[in-house]
């Protein structure tokens, strides 16, 4: 689900969520600066910790579940950041 504050704002509650967490939400935000604009993302993310072990393997602590779903929201973050980036950038009148 996700909820547009415009200008600049879109925040986000994950609701189908892969095995390794139990909550996910989350925020989008653009602001200007000198280059034209910069977007951020922050999330916040509650692990399940009954599924560690089961997904990452037997020897798999906290610590790596949280690596482990750390690089996976930077990267879908980033990717749909560059997306957003590349549609605006070639439908910019």
């Amino acid at each position: 689900i996700r909820v547009c504050f415009p200008p600049n704002r879109i925040v986000y509650k994950q609701t189908t969520l892969p095995a390794l967490l139990a909550a996910h939400t989350g925020e989008w935000r653009i602001t200007p600066d000198s280059d034209g604009h910069t977007a951020t993302s922050r999330h916040t993310a509650v692990l399940n910790p009954d599924a560690i072990h089961r997904i990452l393997g037997p020897t798999a602590t906290t610590a790596d579940a949280r690596t482990h779903v750390h690089n996976a929201l930077s990267t879908n973050s980033r990717t749909t950041l560059q997306h957003a980036k590349t549609h605006t950038e070639n439908h910019t009148p």
